[in-house]
């Protein structure tokens, strides 16, 4: 998916065209894709050592709305484009739209975040009490 790709996704959630509005989209398509890209870092990983996957050490940066998103599909179609909404909305003054896209965003990084099992070590067994 390229970064247009996912900011038409976002912008077909205000049912705003991407073509019908190149001042929006070349005016902030890109710093609202690396918003939310960066808000996204943790999900991403958590996918990705669930998989066995190497996890990024920061979140990917784009340039143009050509750039390809690495990020795993379940993000990019269920989460990121509800972070591209929420940033619409706040930029056109509506609250009520801005937290709802916001919250439906935080909730598509919870469903898309993986749990991984680690161990644990017992700092405190050789420790005595007073």
């Amino acid at each position: 998916m390229t970064v247009l790709e996912l900011f038409a996704l976002g912008m077909g959630q205000l049912a705003e065209p991407v073509d019908d509005n190149p001042v929006i989209r070349d005016r902030f398509m890109v710093g609202w894709t690396n918003i939310v890209l960066h808000e996204a870092l943790d999900a991403e990983n958590s996918i990705r050592a669930a998989n066995g996957e190497t996890e990024l050490t920061t979140a990917q940066t784009v340039s143009s709305g050509n750039d390809v998103l690495t990020y795993h599909d379940q993000l990019l179609y269920t989460a990121l484009p509800y972070g591209i909404a929420a940033q619409a909305y706040v930029d056109d003054d509506n609250d009520y739209r801005a937290n709802k896209y916001r919250q439906m965003f935080i909730a598509g990084l919870q469903s898309c975040s993986k749990i991984t099992f680690g161990t644990v070590e017992d700092v405190y067994s050789d420790s005595t009490s007073d």
